[in-house]
């Protein structure tokens, strides 16, 4: 039954993977699959994103808090990122260096490595800290304790 755990679990993360990230920094989300299209929400760089459909240069994806669709080049699917959900407490134990400013809701990282409970990743500006695994969007950029 143990073994049976694992492997959905497994499953469940290659499944709901955080199958891309954008990489401008500013993105615009639209209603549809167009630039006329009513715009839905503007995303900083390393916003990840669930891709749900493609369709020519268009890809409609879905973020913590919206779906839409935006443009095929303002996304990397090979690039694994994540938001902070609350940014009260946003450091992993392990932190010694913080932002001299505070996290926003919402706010994309990059991840750089992965670890039990914590990730390094780098901000849009480059600079590089560990934050708690337990307060972030989507959850599978969390790492799982290996059995």
């Amino acid at each position: 039954m143990k073994h049976i755990l694992i492997i959905a679990l497994l499953f469940q993360v290659s499944l709901y993977a955080n199958d891309a990230c954008t990489i401008k920094q500013v993105n615009n989300v639209r209603k549809g699959p167009a630039g006329d299209e009513p715009l839905i929400k503007k995303l900083p760089i390393y916003t990840p994103l669930i891709v749900l459909e493609e369709q020519d240069q268009w890809t409609k994806v879905k973020g913590v808090d919206f779906e839409g669709w935006i443009f095929t080049s303002l996304i990397d699917r090979d690039t694994d990122c994540l938001v902070i959900l609350d940014p009260k407490k946003p450091y992993c134990f392990k932190q010694k260096e913080k932002l001299n400013r505070p996290i926003s809701f919402n706010e994309g990282f990059k991840i750089i490595k992965k670890d039990v409970g914590c990730n390094l990743v780098e901000g849009k500006w480059g600079k590089q800290i560990w934050l708690n695994s337990n307060n972030i969007w989507p959850k599978t950029a969390a790492k799982l304790l290996q059995i």
